[in-house]
């Protein structure tokens, strides 16, 4: 039978195995040495006490190089753990795309299409610490293909043209009403509470004339959505199909007139 010196050791290896970890995720703004100390900590005082347990000694009757050498493999052990990526706090970012408007052009010259990707995201943080977003790539792929998008600024002059009944239950009456665009913020801190909106537009010049239809595009298109943050590390935030929800019209708004211009 396990005395009760040996089951704290036990119990205090285990605290430093799994403690740390979850409360990483549950606490993720904390510094990462903090848990990776904590870690280290529990898991050379359980080795302690577990070597200063008298029955162990007693019964284990090892030779004192043994006990060195024992010593010496739970301290790399624990060194090893306290650096494994287990306890690497990391950003998880994720987007969800609301809606996507694709306008085409076809390039005769070139005999290809030129392509604007407009999209409405979400981006949340399903990762234990907060990141700062400093940027966007975007790619469609046909055929094994990557074609990189251009991102184009300046969507605040834009509103998305929406219609909506102007009676309540009413299916035939209906009233034009606007939605101001807005570019995405960046930088921009995303935590692990809460995700943020913003509006993305990406040009692609000689896409493949056989990717497009009349409606749009083929249902084999692939597009990527990439994510930079402020260590200029990748997240791909989102990666698939053309999403079903298509945006409405997107129109420019209109300068209000002066009244000098009309003199």
């Amino acid at each position: 039978m396990f005395d009760r010196p040996l089951l704290t050791a036990i119990l205090v290896a285990i605290v430093g195995l799994l403690g740390p970890m979850l409360a990483q995720r549950v606490q993720g703004v904390a510094s990462t040495w903090l848990w990776r100390m904590a870690a280290f900590i529990c898991l050379i005082a359980a080795w302690a006490i577990a070597l200063l347990n008298d029955p162990l000694y007693t019964e284990a009757k090892l030779h004192p190089k043994a006990y060195g050498t024992l010593t010496v493999l739970a301290f790399i052990g624990a060194v090893m753990f306290a650096r494994s990526r287990l306890l690497e706090a990391r950003a998880h970012l994720k987007a969800r795309i609301m809606c996507l408007r694709v306008d085409k052009q076809i390039d005769t010259e070139d005999a290809a299409l030129d392509l604007q990707f407009t999209m409405s995201i979400h981006l949340r943080n399903d990762g234990t610490v907060t990141t700062a977003v400093t940027g966007f790539d975007f790619f469609a792929t046909w055929g094994s293909v990557d074609y990189e998008g251009r991102q184009i600024q300046g969507l605040n002059e834009y509103h998305l043209k929406s219609f909506r009944p102007s009676d309540i239950g009413s299916q035939s009456v209906h009233t034009d009403e606007y939605d101001d665009l807005f570019d995405f913020p960046l930088p921009c801190e995303i935590t692990t509470t809460g995700s943020q909106p913003g509006w993305l537009r990406f040009f692609i010049r000689g896409f493949p004339l056989e990717a497009g239809t009349n409606a749009g595009l083929k249902k084999d298109v692939v597009i990527k959505l990439v994510a930079m943050d402020r260590k200029g590390d990748p997240h791909i935030v989102y990666k698939g199909s053309l999403p079903e929800g298509e945006c409405g019209p997107i129109l420019k708004k209109e300068k209000p007139i002066r009244w000098e211009q009309l003199a």
